[in-house]
C-alpha cells in the first residue's frame, strides 16, 4: 500500500505489491505469483501485467458484508536499502489532498508528538466514543489519543475491548480480532508475523523494528483522524533481500473498525543497472457501513473509487520516491 504508516487514499485501505528490476522485464517468481493468485486474486492478465513492470490496482470483494481488499502492484526504481531505511523510520510518504497531517510517536508516546495535528470540533466529536472529555479542547483530544497508544503498548487488542463505534456500537476489539482471523496470509511471511501481531505485546519481536503513528486524512468524505502501529521485518530469502511491514489500525475516528496492511518489498536484480524493488501490499479494512443497504448498494461506486483512488497513490509514491532519491 502505499499509504502505510499513515493511511491509504481510499475509503478502505489497499493492499499493493511493488516488484522491480531495472530492465525492460520485471520477473514475479512461481511462488510471488501463486500468492498473488490466492490471496490477491490475480489471473494470467494480471501477472503479465506486473512482469511488464506495469502497476496494477485490483479491489476484491472477500464475501464478507463490512470487509473489503484492495491490491495493487508496482516497481520503484530506488535501492532496497533506501526504501527499507524511509519505511523504518516512517518516511515513505508525503502529506497532500488525500495524506492531510502525519507523524509518528516517540518510543513514550506523548502530546509533544503531536504538534503538527490539529484538531478541529469535528474531530473531537468522534473521540468522546474513547472518552467523553474529548471534545473539551484539542490538548484534551491529543491527550486521550495518547492514552489509547499507550494503552495498546500495555496491553495490545484488550485495550480496545472496551470501544464501541459505529452506528450498531461494534465492539473494536472483537472487529480487529475478525479481521486478522480473515488474514492467513501472514503466515506466508512466517509464524512470528502472525504470531506477534496478534499477540502484541507478549510476543517475540525477531528483530523487527516498530513505531507508532497518527494521520489526519480526507477520504472525500469527513476527515479522519487515525493511529497506527507499524511493524518492519528484514527477511533473508536466498540471496535476493525481502521485508515485510505491517500496518495495523489502532484507532480511527470514522469509518473504519479494523484496517490491515501487509507490505512485501523485494529487491531487484542485483545485476541490473538501475536498482529497484518490488512492493506487494495487501489491505484488508471493516467498515460497518458497507453492510448497511446504502452500503451495499453503494458498494461498487466504493471499489471502483477506491481503485482509482490506489491507482493514482501508488502513481504519486512512485514519482515522489524515485524523485527524492535521484535527488539526494
Amino acid at each position: 500500500m502505499i499509504l502505510n504508516a499513515a493511511v491509504r487514499t481510499s475509503l478502505v485501505l489497499p493492499v499493493c505489491l511493488f516488484l522491480g528490476a531495472g530492465t525492460a522485464k520485471h520477473s514475479i517468481d512461481a511462488e510471488i505469483g501463486n500468492f498473488l493468485r490466492l490471496n490477491a486474486g490475480f489471473g494470467n492478465r494480471d501477472l503479465a501485467e506486473a512482469r511488464s513492470g506495469r502497476r496494477v490496482v485490483k479491489t476484491l470483494d472477500p464475501g464478507i458484508p463490512q470487509e473489503m481488499v484492495t491490491v495493487g502492484v508496482t516497481h520503484f526504481q530506488v535501492p532496497f536499502g533506501y526504501y527499507l531505511e524511509r519505511a523504518r523510520t516512517g518516511n515513505l510518504y508525503r502529506t497532500g489532498p488525500t495524506l492531510l497531517q502525519f507523524g509518528r510517536f516517540s518510543s513514550a508516546p506523548s502530546v509533544t508528538d503531536m504538534q503538527g495535528l490539529t484538531l478541529d470540533p469535528s474531530d473531537l466529536e468522534p473521540l468522546r466514543e474513547l472518552d467523553p472529555a474529548a471534545g473539551q479542547s484539542e490538548r484534551a483530544g491529543k491527550e486521550i489519543l495518547v492514552r489509547t497508544i499507550r494503552g495498546y503498548q500495555n496491553s495490545g487488542i484488550r485495550s480496545l475491548e472496551p470501544l464501541r463505534q459505529g452506528s450498531k456500537g461494534l465492539i473494536v476489539a472483537r472487529e480487529v480480532r475478525a479481521l486478522l482471523a480473515n488474514s492467513p496470509y501472514l503466515r506466508h511471511y512466517g509464524a512470528h508475523v502472525e504470531e506477534y501481531v496478534a499477540n502484541y505485546p507478549l510476543g517475540e519481536a525477531n528483530g523487527a523494528r516498530e513505531y507508532f503513528a497518527w494521520a489526519k486524512i480526507d477520504i472525500g468524505l469527513k476527515k479522519l483522524i487515525r493511529l497506527t502501529k507499524v511493524t518492519v521485518w528484514e527477511l533473508q530469502n536466498g540471496s535476493r533481500r525481502e521485508a515485510v511491514m505491517v500496518t495495523e489500525q489502532v484507532y480511527a475516528s470514522r469509518y473504519f473498525q479494523a484496517s490491515l496492511q501487509v507490505d512485501h518489498v523485494i529487491s531487484g536484480d542485483s545485476g541490473a543497472k538501475t536498482p529497484a524493488v518490488y512492493l506487494v501490499t495487501i489491505n484488508r479494512g471493516r467498515c460497518d457501513l458497507l453492510d448497511t443497504s446504502i452500503g451495499r448498494f453503494l458498494r461498487p461506486v466504493i471499489m471502483h473509487r477506491t481503485r482509482a483512488s490506489t491507482a493514482r497513490t501508488l502513481d504519486m509514491a512512485k514519482v515522489t520516491l524515485e524523485g527524492e532519491y535521484q535527488r539526494r
